[in-house]
């Protein structure tokens, strides 16, 4: 069977098929008429005619904001309300959107077909809506205690990914955008991460850094170098609680801003302030010039009247003699002659005089 179509103001490819497709050329009431053909046989022709309008742009899509959206926020698309509307998500009709307008608050492709009067329907473009879940609540940790000195060294942490951004008493951290931050200043510190949804803010961490009170000086009263027996003042320019120093070990409750020194070494001395010592001062050094104990010499220790005995002091210092107590001219040798005379006799027998050797201060 055959068919054969005649149609006004419009063209068609193919003429004799049971389906035509027809581009009309303008607007306007148009006639179309066919008929069929079989074994020699022509049907009555069928007339229709139809309402030809104008063509139309496809709609466009206009969100209302942007096409990213973070989990639980939400955008309207629109197009002109003329016509027939009906909405899709994935190619499939999504019941009962018919408005010009549609709230969209889940991901996928979203398109919208338009039917004007006289039955022509366009389809719009596809918008793609994205959807990003808010990152979960950041957390951060700190390498150390939160309270210290100024000078310390405190790590802050965070294990959140995405774009960091650091506070510090709810003011941006310049350049602050690492999963650690060194920390020098006092304050209450906490994280953001932001992967186009900006978290909630992290739990906050205070940080207590104190002055460090400035390093104290040691004066002596102009004396360094002791005799045994003697005694230095060391006095700290620290006003504050001092600590005082012996060879790097401290002295047990010696706190006060002077130090009676006693013993030989080096001494320093830091400042203890309400929460923070001072470096330690640097260190003065205290000698004492000891002697070692005098050893006298002496054969005896018993002579007769008009005998000697000489004695011998061993001692690498400059030697002084003493008799009872008092000094003996010339006496700076390193041996003694000590003879004693005594003119009181008993007929014919000497007295002796026994005398006494003082080897802990070499006095006779």
């Amino acid at each position: 069977m055959n068919f054969r179509w005649n149609i006004t103001g419009g063209v068609s490819s193919n003429l004799t098929t049971d389906t035509l497709k027809v581009v009309w050329s303008a607007p306007g009431i148009k006639t179309i008429k066919v008929v069929a053909e079989a074994d020699g046989c022509v049907s009555e022709p069928y007339e229709a005619q139809l309402q030809v309008v104008s063509s139309v742009a496809k709609p466009d899509i206009i969100p209302s904001g942007p096409l990213a959206l973070c989990r639980g926020s939400a955008v309207k698309l629109s197009i002109d309300s003329s016509g027939s509307i009906q909405w899709f998500k994935n190619d499939s009709i999504i019941q009962g959107a018919t408005a010009a307008s549609y709230m969209v608050s889940q991901e996928g492709r979203y398109s919208v077909q338009q039917q004007l009067t006289g039955g022509c329907t366009m389809m719009s473009d596809t918008v793609t809506i994205t959807v990003t879940g808010v990152p979960v609540e950041t957390n951060i940790t700190a390498s150390g205690p939160t309270e210290g000195c100024v000078g310390d060294t405190l790590v802050l942490s965070t294990t959140t990914t995405g774009n960091i951004t650091w506070f510090l008493n709810d003011t941006v951290i310049t350049g602050a955008n690492q999963s650690s931050l060194v920390v020098f200043k006092s304050g209450r510190y906490y994280v953001r991460s932001d992967n186009a949804c900006a978290s909630t803010a992290s739990r906050t961490i205070d940080v207590k850094l104190s002055p460090v009170p400035p390093t104290p000086s040691i004066v002596a009263n102009g004396v360094y170098e002791l005799c045994q027996g003697d005694s230095a003042i060391l006095t700290s320019s620290g006003q504050l609680l001092n600590e005082w120093y012996l060879n790097g070990e401290a002295i047990p409750a010696a706190v006060d801003s002077t130090l009676i020194v006693t013993r030989g070494g080096r001494y320093s001395v830091r400042v203890k302030g309400p929460g923070c010592p001072s470096a330690l001062s640097p260190t003065v050094e205290i000698s004492f010039r000891g002697l070692s104990n005098i050893v006298i010499e002496s054969a005896r220790t018993e002579i007769c009247e008009d005998d000697s005995v000489t004695l011998s002091a061993q001692s690498s210092a400059s030697i002084a003699w003493y008799r009872d107590g008092l000094l003996i001219a010339d006496n700076s040798l390193p041996y003694l002659i000590y003879r004693i005379i005594d003119h009181r006799r008993s007929g014919l027998v000497a007295h002796c005089f026994p005398f006494r050797l003082y080897t802990s201060s070499a006095r006779l």
